[in-house]
């Protein structure tokens, strides 16, 4: 089988790869200098060609930024038949 396409979205809204990580099954988000502006719903969805699941968690920043945050850390998503939604 092959590897999962992952994507993560804020609010819906696809984050750029660069800032994503994808390694011995393991998914993350890295923020950098975390700020209040970061505080949203996160989703992390991962397709094969079985089909898709995702998961969500929402980030919220209070104050004054951290120097990084690792959103999630989704590992080993496994797709049942009655959740799959097409890609």
């Amino acid at each position: 089988m092959a590897l999962p396409k992952i994507e993560w979205f804020k609010e819906g809204r696809e984050v750029p790869r660069d800032r994503q990580t994808y390694k011995d099954g393991l998914c993350q988000l890295i923020i950098d200098a975390t700020g209040p502006d970061d505080s949203a719903k996160y989703t992390c969805r991962a397709t094969t060609e079985l089909g898709t699941t995702d998961t969500s968690a929402t980030l919220r920043v209070k104050g004054a930024s951290i120097q990084s945050y690792v959103c999630g850390g989704v590992r080993n998503l496994k797709l049942n038949p009655r959740e799959m939604a097409d890609p």
